[in-house]
Parts: structure tokens; sequence; C-alpha cells
């Protein structure tokens, strides 16, 4: 079942609303392009009537501590990093920028500097004060080579930071960063003190919730912080119970032993769990990230564009969505519908054609196909993505080229992912950041960046990126940008989108959730009623 039209998740945005929506700051687009899709209704968060104990989620992987927290993941480790370390901002439901830690923040008018204040009485979860030098300490680790963060980039742009006092700071910049509330919004803050410490598990950090326990490869705890310096979290505690499988997570959820299922909720399971009464289900489509199949351009023959774009076209997104996604919409760009960078016309040029598919390959040298087979790095726990993955196996075979699968861990992925160091091909992850401006997209985002993990190197494609990177223009100007971007990805045919990645989420029907306006879980919001 496409979601296409329903419950105001693709509402569509007009471009000029858009662009000048990013101009802005992100501010005036619509949160109800971001969510929707639930069985309840959602009034908003509050805490009235709700009361905590121990929330168990149900997850798919494991904790994997190294590249905490600059080296941003999904799934369990994201989670944990989420609500162990806090943040500097963060975004309201019109995606405008709001203190967090900060209790104010100022951008200059020339975007060329930025003056913050922090809260009073941050402490971090050993109970040292938080100061305005742990900001400073932190902006400037994130840029260290070894880190491999997605945020560096964006850190690099900061030339000079000054410390006022105990809880005051000035940034100034080396060019124009019109996103750099982007960078606070995500990065977040560790503490300078026990930083060599995290690969082991020690998350020191100023969150409202503490890592207390690890049992590698079965679960992770975490308690309440009791000096969280903003509202109290509702929940006492949270369990990450780890499962083999999605059916597993599923069986579990009805059991009564789980509470709750982020992002991995099977299509089956979530259409009939919506379809009752006992589970509640809610599904965040437009969230700003996607499914993909990657291409490494550095091993043959994917250094050869017309063999990656035989595979693209190989590719029948239009099964994936109609037989194993089933919630969502079909797209061969990067962006989300509300994105000022997305563009209808061009997210539309790629087709399912094996005609084409074939003859590119003849032009290749390939009139018979690929005499090798192609290997595909497959993350076995995202079952969905395993299924379009053999569809589009069944397709490739047909124009002559053999995908052969090669399961591998979470955590070993992750570091093929930073190292650009995958097989000639990869499946299981999604990209993110597409929610946030461009600029920041195409600096964070290890897909869609450069470098990036395909190792794609071709000119045109550096030339836009830092384009992109270094606009200062509005309306039309950013406009002509951003496609000179979207059409360059679509031209080099490294990253092959086939759909959102559409969170379907499922809990207990006791609990009430929240979730912001991407679909992340806040955790401390969420609460049990009676």
């Amino acid at each position: 079942m496409s979601n296409e039209g329903t419950s105001g998740i693709n509402q569509p945005i007009s471009r000029r609303t858009a662009i000048r929506g990013a101009a802005l700051g992100g501010a005036g687009l619509a949160a109800a392009a971001l969510i929707g899709c639930s069985s309840d209704d959602d009034a908003g968060f509050s805490s009235d009537g709700l009361t905590g104990g121990e929330l168990i989620v149900g997850v798919g992987n494991d904790l994997n501590p190294k590249g905490v927290p600059y080296r941003l993941q999904a799934s369990t480790t994201g989670m944990v990093v989420r609500h162990a370390f806090g943040t500097l901002l963060q975004y309201d439901e019109e995606l405008k920028a709001e203190p967090y830690l900060a209790e104010s923040f100022t951008l200059a008018d020339d975007a060329m500097s930025c003056e913050i204040k922090l809260r009073d009485g941050i402490t971090f979860h050993d109970g040292r004060k938080f100061t305005a030098e742990d900001v400073k300490w932190n902006l400037i680790k994130v840029t260290e080579p070894e880190q491999r963060s997605q945020l560096g980039q964006i850190a690099k742009g900061v030339e000079n930071i000054i410390v006022a006092d105990e809880r005051s700071l000035r940034l100034e910049f080396n060019r124009p960063m019109a996103n750099f509330s982007d960078l606070l919004v995500i990065s977040p803050m560790a503490d300078p003190d026990t930083f060599d410490q995290i690969e082991t598990g020690m998350f020191n950090g100023t969150g409202p919730y503490r890592l207390t326990e690890w049992n590698p490869k079965e679960s992770v705890k975490m308690e309440r912080f009791e000096n969280f310096v903003m509202d109290t979290p509702v929940i006492d505690s949270i369990t990450f119970l780890q499962f083999q499988d999605n059916q597993a997570q599923g069986i579990a959820l009805e059991a009564g032993d789980v509470h709750y299922i982020h992002e991995q909720v099977s299509p089956e399971d979530y259409e009939r769990w919506a379809a009752g009464d006992q589970i509640k289900t809610r599904a965040a489509i437009e969230r700003g990230s996607g499914w993909y199949f990657g291409l490494n351009c550095a091993i043959p023959p994917m250094d050869d564009v017309r063999v990656r774009k035989a595979m693209n076209l190989a590719m029948n997104r239009d099964r994936f969505l109609n037989e194993v996604l089933l919630i969502g919409r079909k797209m061969t760009t990067p962006w989300p519908t509300f994105s000022p960078a997305f563009d209808k016309e061009i997210d539309s040029q790629v087709t399912f054609d094996l005609d084409a598919a074939k003859a590119l390959l003849a032009e290749a040298g390939y009139p018979d196909g690929l005499p090798e087979p192609i290997t595909c790095t497959l993350l076995p726990t995202r079952s969905a993505q395993i299924r379009c993955g053999e569809i589009w196996q069944a397709d490739l075979a047909k124009i002559g080229i053999n995908l052969e699968f090669k399961q591998t861990e979470y955590a070993e992925m992750i570091g093929m992912l930073s190292s650009g160091t995958f097989d000639q091909a990869w499946v299981g992850f999604g990209y993110g950041f597409a929610q946030f401006q461009p600029a920041t997209t195409v600096q964070v985002a290890f897909p869609l960046r450069y470098p990036n993990t395909s190792n794609y190197e071709a000119q045109e494609w550096i030339d836009v990126v830092e384009e992109i990177k270094n606009a200062s223009g509005g309306g039309d100007e950013l406009g002509e940008i951003y496609d000179r971007y979207t059409q360059a990805f679509v031209d080099g045919h490294f990253v092959l989108p086939f759909s959102p990645r559409t969170a379907l989420n499922a809990r207990a029907g006791n609990l009430e959730d929240y979730l912001n306006v991407y679909g992340t879980p806040f955790f401390e919001r969420f609460g049990f009623t009676s």
C-alpha cells in the first residue's frame, strides 16, 4: 500500500516557499510534511496522566561505541547517544533552531559569527560542571581527522572561539555559515576528561539519561539523570533489548516483553497492528533519510558510469514499494519532498528499463553481461532491504549481472561506511541529514558528500558540492545550485536511492510516545498510562 498523498505527509510545498524557508534557516517548513500516518491522535506532548517505570525497546543491533559521539549513527547507538549526550540547540516543530543546553544563540546578520550563552546549572553525569570551555573543546575535537566525523567539515568553518566566561562564548567563521545552527542541533557535547573511555562504554554526557549497563550483543540500560537541566524525564529507565530479526521483535511486542520498536517494524506487521486496537503504530515517511544501494566507484567495473547506470535502470522501484515496503514513495534523488533541493522532474529521470540497461552494458564492452559476479555487502537484520535486494538481483540477472550477497555485521559496516571500504555494492544502510539545509547535507551525509563512501570523484560533482557549501544567495539562485547538485548526483549513478527511510514504529497500547519533526524518539517524553 503506497501512502502517497495521505495524512498530510506528502502535501506539496511550493519551490518558492521551500527555498525561502531554507534562506531563513528552515523556518516555515510544515511539520505535517514529515510525521504522519498515526493510528492514534497526537495532540502534542503532555506529561499529565503519564507514569514512569522501565521502558523496554526492541532493537536489531548492538551498541557500537567506536566513534561516539561525533561519528553519527542510527539505530541502537544513535538512540543511546541522543539521550546520553546533550546538544546546544534543537529544532522546533517548524524546523527553527531553539535553545536546549544553550540559553541563547544569536547568529550575526552576515552569518560570519555567533554568540552562545549556556543555561545555568548544567552538569555532566559525573557531576562536573559543563562550561563554555567544554563547548570549545568539542567544536575543535570534532574536526580532528581521526574522529572521521560527518560534522567535521561544518565545524572547520569556525575560525576562532573566544570564551568570555563559564557560560558565554563567541564563534567567528572563515566563511558565511547560514547553516551553522544545524551543527549545534546535531553535535553532541562530550566530556573532555572521560573522552578516552567512551569506547569502553563510559558515556559521560549531559543528556536526560545516563548509560549504566552494557551487555554486548544482548542489552543496554540507561537510567534517568536526576540533575538534568531541562524538564525531568517521565520514564525512569530504558533498556534496549537486542533481537536477531524483526519477526522476533514483533513477537516480543505482542507478548508484552517489549514496549516499543523504532524503525524496525515489518510493513506486514505494521498494517496488521494498525488495523487492530492492541498495539499503536506510527509512520514517519518524509523525514530526510532514505534507503539506497551504494556502488564503490574505486572497484572495477563500478568505475565505469555506464555499468553503474545499467544497474540503476535495472532497479524496479515500483516492485520495491508495492511488494515489500508497502508504505512510502519511490525516489531516485536524495531529497525529501519538503526540501528546497527537491526537484520532481529530476527525481523522475531514472526509470526501470532492462533493454536500455542491457544496451549500456554492451556499450561498456559487456554485450554478454559482466564476466565476474558483483559482491554486495548486506546487513542481515534489515529484512525489507534484503527482499528489495533479491528483486534487484533477479532483474540484474536478466541483463547479465550476477549479484552475490555477503552478510556483514553492523559494526563492521559502519567502519566501511566512514572509510569507503565497501565491496562493489552494499545495501542495508540508509543515508540521513537531508532534512537539514542542503549545505549541511552535502557536508555531513557520508554517501552524499565529497569525499564520499562511494569514492566518487567526478570534478563536476566536487565543484557543485563546494558551491552548495559556500552558497550565500537566496531564491532562484539557490534553486539553480541545488538543481546542479541533484543532476550531478543522478548522472553519477553511485548512490541509488529507492525509497524514503520510513520509520515504521509500534508501541504497547498503554505507552504514549513523542517523536520530533523528523521522526526521532524523545524517550524522556514517553510515559505509561494507567
